[in-house]
């Protein structure tokens, strides 16, 4: 289905927002993904090897005008460089959360928003208009792209630096205070530099695609507010363009690989419903989205259940919707990064550990003898009588059979939400101990809870960089 003007309309939505016209839930919602996506950029600053690190030791080289905090950094730079490592942070662990349409949008367009927002010393209302702006305006094209896993996915691109780089020049260009047609440009000009391929999960290059979508959408505002010239309907068709000419190429129709998309979609009740209100998956567990979410739930609530230990386990059966195989590639990991797209690495850490956090996937706990020894019992395969359109990521729709040693035999399968989903998310006090877990790596325990009463106090900040100061760390 075709539309004229998505981009004009979904721009002129960003300007006109209003801090005092979003929705209280939404505004919530917005918090507890600033406290999430912080939490989880600090750790993965922190990650040895990790690509966090690495990122940061880059930009410090780079050096850099120091208005901007690197989260975990300790130190300062430019608003570019900053917003690059900060994004990159944010997704080394795989431990932030899934938007929808399915994306880790937020561990890009979180750093993004927050390091312009430190150097233009706006307020935290100022702040909370452009991050709710960005994130609607975001997941209005992620979502007009069709299918629950969308052609894109299936195509090999990862979506995180894919369509949010659209979303976060919309976000930043509003921070910058740019008229519509700037905006128009920032999104022209974004739109070039969308990136990012699913063959390089299990690397230190997936999470880099948050960091170049961070950055990328931070240049594409400022250079569109600078005058910066680029196609101003960028998501539109061009009713009048012949097939092959340089007009017809919307973004929408390139990204898709054809007309596998919905201009009206991006329109369809803006202004009238925000995307933010219907929820974001949060992750309890550090694993590779439902990769690993979904199992490893299933075996800590089994064991708890049944009362079995990894000892007593004989053979597990992992049966999943093709989306989870696709994503899960590494059956024999080496690396923590590795492990995070490994089915089997999943359930015997969760069986042998009874949880999945940060520890679980460190190098030396990858290749220690007992996980190895427990990965060969289990056995993963595709759910046949799971269709890819049918698939729903809020459900339990991966079967597990546990077969003891004693020959007790045990199956798990559908009929409840995942802990974190919309349907039974994380408690405020549960994202709020997970920030704490993640924060303590950098910051010392007095900040790291001054900090925590900033974010749930964001809207009353005069100037984010009072919080960006702190999760800067120490030198």
């Amino acid at each position: 289905m075709s539309a004229q003007g998505v981009t004009e309309k979904l721009c002129r939505f960003a300007t006109e927002l209003r801090y005092k016209g979003i929705p209280k839930e939404a505004i919530g919602e917005a918090k507890r993904s600033i406290l999430d996506t912080v939490a989880v950029a600090v750790a993965g600053s922190q990650e040895p090897g990790g690509a966090g690190r690495i990122a940061i030791e880059l930009v410090r080289e780079m050096g850099g005008v120091p208005t901007c905090s690197v989260i975990g950094g300790g130190f300062k730079t430019c608003s570019v460089n900053a917003a690059f490592a900060n994004g990159t942070s944010g997704h080394t662990l795989d431990f932030d959360d899934t938007t929808i349409p399915i994306n880790h949008y937020n561990s890009a367009l979180v750093p993004a928003i927050l390091t312009l927002a430190e150097e233009t010393r706006v307020s935290g209302k100022k702040t909370l208009e452009a991050y709710v702006a960005a994130y609607e305006v975001g997941a209005r094209i992620g979502q007009s792209l069709k299918g629950t896993m969308p052609g894109y996915f299936f195509m090999g691109f990862h979506p995180v630096g894919t369509w949010p780089t659209l979303g976060i020049s919309v976000g930043c260009s509003k921070l910058l205070d740019a008229n519509v047609t700037q905006m128009k440009v920032a999104m022209g000009i974004a739109s070039s530099a969308a990136c990012g391929l699913r063959r390089d999960f299990g690397t230190n290059t997936k999470p880099l695609h948050a960091g170049y979508a961070a950055r990328n959408g931070l240049v594409a505002a400022k250079l569109a507010k600078k005058g910066f010239t680029a196609h101003t309907d960028i998501l539109d068709d061009d009713p009048e363009a012949s097939p092959g000419s340089s007009m017809y190429f919307s973004f929408p129709r390139v990204f898709s690989g054809g007309d596998n998309y919905d201009l009206a979609a991006m329109v369809e009740g803006l202004g009238k419903t925000l995307h933010l209100v219907s929820g974001v998956n949060w992750k309890k567990f550090r694993t590779g989205s439902v990769a690993g979410q979904i199992p490893v739930d299933i075996v800590l609530d089994a064991m708890q259940k049944h009362g079995f230990t990894a000892k007593q386990v004989e053979h597990v059966e992992c049966s999943t919707p093709r989306q989870v195989v696709d994503v899960a590639v590494f059956h024999d990991p080496q690396t923590g990064d590795q492990a995070r797209y490994s089915i089997e690495y999943q359930v015997a850490a969760a069986l042998l550990d009874r949880t999945m956090g940060i520890e679980q996937h460190r190098e030396e706990r990858v290749r220690r003898a007992d996980v190895r020894e427990m990965m060969k019992k289990v056995h993963v395969y595709e759910r046949k009588d799971i269709s890819p359109a049918s698939y729903d990521k809020d459900s339990m729709m991966v079967k597990m059979v546990f077969k003891l040693k004693d020959g007790r035999e045990y199956t798990e399968e559908g009929g409840r939400p995942i802990k974190g989903t919309p349907s039974l998310p994380l408690t405020d006090e549960d994202l709020a101990n997970k920030y704490r877990d993640c924060v303590r790596r950098a910051i010392p325990d007095a900040q790291v809870e001054k900090s925590l009463k900033l974010i749930g106090n964001f809207e009353e900040l005069k100037d984010v960089g009072e919080l960006m100061e702190m999760l800067k760390g120490k030198a």
